[in-house]
């Protein structure tokens, strides 16, 4: 009986233990070693003292379950350059689950060449880590050199890992084969000598929330803050900033063979000084950019300062800001080889580079529903866009673009080369086609507003030899010298241009039209703008076999989100209205800048064919309206200037005059003069004259501080006060002038 009850006793769990540790000793009792030594699987650590464990006696190894857990004031555990810190591994195909938190792991070095990842750490099981800092670790010949995680799953959170150094990769954290999450966790400081990821370097699934990656260079990796090769990245809410890596592709993350997404986020202020990819570069692989800011990085000889993709796919969405990058080709984006999309409500704007300044295609493009305004090609062509690929637009503006050469909107053609990523990094990258190995570039404009773009020909767009473009739909309005040229190889249809009318059916011809827009900053259209109801419902977005329909599906709306077709027929250009609309207008004459205010009525004279008028807003200092000169095509210089009488019933002796204003320049020459006169007349006769000449800056710059001539008396009577503006052989560039105002004194 008594054996037969035996059978049914069941053994009594064992309970996990709390084993303390009391001294900072390396080894012996008390110590933190022998703690480990000591515990079973499952059980805790935790500490009654502060401070520092100098390791003498080599890595601390955990081969079981176990959590420690430091003491609220925190612990570090110092290896002294002797070895790791932790390896953590059972040495058996099952996974420990391992716990750390409130400790700081510093001074690990690996050395080996057997097992060289993984400096201040190695984990091949479960292992979190909770408020741990991870900082001055090494790897001599691996990656990870703050923490490697080999196999298994890793979560971090409200932790840090910085100022560690690897000499393949991975600087602050290299990610092997395991299942990864960070949450609040900094990344910032790390280095890595050559190979992927001076910050970080994944190769299997890792997701980033809420972080920050800053601060960590190279000078050879791939991603001077993130590389992610071979896995799947996703970075949420998190920051990508001011990473550096000196002849690398993509200073803040480089995606190669890989899955990247990024939601929510900022990519900012990383520099790539020989490579490509100031913010991002996309090597083989895909990366969507999802309502995500990339602004202020750098591919200083490189292409593509926000984002670059040398092959493979990116999508960039949801209001995505690709703003204020600079390269030496794309500003904002270059696109190198295969497809890139930009939809969603997505803007490109204020980019700078010498050719393309928004963007660089060399490929195919699709854009549907985004704005690229505002971007610069200092001294090539294509301020929003240089082609010598596919591109297809539809319901995308480009206005306030500008090319100190050709096509301030757009240029398509034309000798475009992308600068090639160095040969030492052996990443199997492709290089970059020459515009002779590409075929025919090719443009369809669908739903498009071009306005305001300023350029030396073609500001609205310009169209090399080889290029072919399709404009349908849209509106080319309002850009100055030049709204499309040549047109030999242009076919529009149903589309509002100014000057230059293109044969074609439902054409309107905009030279005679007022602004067909809502306002000086609005570019929907105004209640009885002539662009309303004068479109093709059938025109072909895409080119594809299965193609779009206008007010269906990607097209279903415009770039406001409203029905794209409201009535029984599309509207011109970017914005859908509702209104009935209107006829061609004849013209109303100069647009008055209303910030040029005399002491009395006035009348504005143009002399020496100066250039016009450009009404972008943010192209002007703080009126509705810039006066805008240009230099000569041929170089020669022209006297350009303007001129305003004021008649002035009591002039007398005595009298004084000061006038204030500004300019601004795009491109300026170094040659001639530029200035502002003012100048006192009885009847023809000068009674006195005052010359303010502008000494600062030449090239582009922004509006300068405000610019004061003074007249100080007057030596006679006098009936009328000139004022006048103007430059003299000056050989390049636009001059700008704005906000001018004179006073009687």
């Amino acid at each position: 009986m008594l054996f037969v009850l035996g059978l049914f006793i069941v053994p009594t769990p064992v309970q996990a233990a709390t084993l303390t540790v009391t001294n900072l000793d390396d080894s012996g009792s008390g110590s933190l070693r022998q703690s480990i030594a000591d515990a079973n699987p499952g059980d805790q650590i935790t500490f009654d003292v502060t401070g520092t464990i100098n390791l003498t006696s080599g890595s601390l190894l955990i081969d079981k379950d176990l959590t420690i857990t430091g003491p609220v004031e925190g612990l570090t555990i110092d290896a002294g350059g002797n070895s790791r810190v932790f390896n953590i591994n059972d040495g058996t195909e099952s996974v420990a689950t391992v716990s750390l938190s409130n400790l700081t792991i510093s001074g690990g070095l690996n050395s080996t060449l057997l097992t060289p990842n993984g400096g201040g750490l190695v984990s091949y099981e479960a292992l979190t880590l909770t408020n741990v800092t991870i900082t001055n670790n090494e790897v001599s010949f691996g990656f990870g050199g703050g923490l490697h995680s080999a196999a298994g799953s890793l979560t971090v959170s409200d932790s840090s890992i910085s100022n560690n150094r690897a000499a393949l990769g991975g600087g602050g954290f290299s990610n092997l084969a395991a299942d990864v999450t960070f949450t609040t966790v900094t990344i910032s400081g790390n280095t890595a000598a050559a190979g992927t990821g001076a910050g970080l370097t994944n190769s299997a699934m890792m997701t980033i929330n809420d972080s920050v990656i800053s601060g960590n260079t190279t000078p050879l990796a791939v991603g001077g803050g993130v590389a992610n090769t071979g896995g799947t990245l996703i970075l949420n809410n998190t920051q990508v900033l001011d990473n550096v890596t000196e002849s690398g592709i993509g200073a803040g993350l480089a995606n190669n063979l890989g899955t990247m997404t990024l939601n929510d986020s900022i990519v900012s202020g990383n520099t790539t000084l020989l490579g490509a990819g100031g913010g991002i570069a996309n090597n083989i692989g895909t990366v969507t950019v999802n309502n995500t800011v990339v602004t202020d990085n750098e591919a200083t000889v490189g292409a593509g300062g926000g984002i670059n993709n040398l092959v493979g796919t990116i999508t960039i969405t949801n209001g995505s800001e690709i703003t204020e990058n600079l390269a030496a080709v794309g500003g904002g984006i270059s696109n190198t080889l295969d497809t890139m999309l930009i939809d969603g409500g997505s803007r490109v704007t204020d980019n700078n580079a010498t050719t393309g300044g928004g963007i660089a295609n060399f490929d195919n493009l699709r854009v549907v529903n985004a704005t690229i305004s505002g971007n610069v090609a200092t001294t090539g062509f294509g301020g929003g866009v240089a082609n010598i690929g596919v591109v297809y637009m539809t319901n995308v503006l480009l206005n306030g673009n500008s090319a100190v050469g050709l096509g301030g909107a757009i240029a398509n053609g034309g000798d475009l080369e992308s600068p090639e990523p160095p040969d030492e990094l052996d990443l199997d990258q492709p290089e970059a086609p020459a515009a002779s190995d590409v075929g025919a570039s090719e443009i369809t404009l669908t739903n498009v507003t071009i306005a305001e773009n300023l350029g030396l020909d073609g500001a609205g767009i310009y169209n090399f030899s080889q290029g072919g473009i399709t404009v349908q739909n849209s509106i080319v309005w309002g850009n100055l010298l030049g709204q499309a040229s040549p047109l030999v190889t242009m076919d529009f249809s149903h589309s509002l241009v100014q000057n230059n009318l293109p044969d074609g059916p439902g054409n309107l011809d905009g030279t005679t039209v007022a602004r067909p827009f809502a306002g000086n900053s609005d570019f929907q259209l105004s209640e009885d703008s002539p662009a309303i109801n004068a479109g093709d419902n059938t025109a072909d977005p895409d080119g594809a076999e299965d193609s779009g329909v206008l007010g269906e599906g990607d097209y279903a709306t415009d770039l406001n989100g409203d029905l794209r077709i409201q009535g029984e027929t599309i509207d011109l250009g970017a914005y859908e209205s509702g209104g009935e609309g209107g006829g061609v207008n004849p013209p109303t004459g100069l647009v008055s800048n209303g910030d040029f205010e005399a002491v009395s009525a006035w009348s504005l004279t143009m002399q020496g064919a100066p250039s016009g008028y450009f009404t972008n807003p943010d192209r002007v200092h703080g009126g509705s309206v810039a006066m805008l000169f240009a230099g000569a095509e041929d170089g020669s210089g022209d006297r350009e200037f303007i001129t305003q009488d004021i008649a002035v019933a009591d002039g007398t002796a005595g009298d004084g005059y000061q006038m204030t204003y500004y300019w601004g320049g795009l491109g300026v020459g170094s040659a001639g003069f530029i200035g502002a006169r003012i100048i006192l007349l009885n009847g023809d006769d000068v009674v006195d004259m005052e010359t303010c000449l502008y000494t600062g800056p030449r090239g582009s710059f922004d509006w300068t501080s405000t610019q004061t001539c003074t007249l100080q008396a007057a030596s006679g009577a006098y009936d009328t006060v000139q004022v006048l503006f103007g430059w003299l052989d000056v050989d390049a560039g636009f001059l700008g002038l704005d906000d001018v105002s004179l006073t009687r004194q």
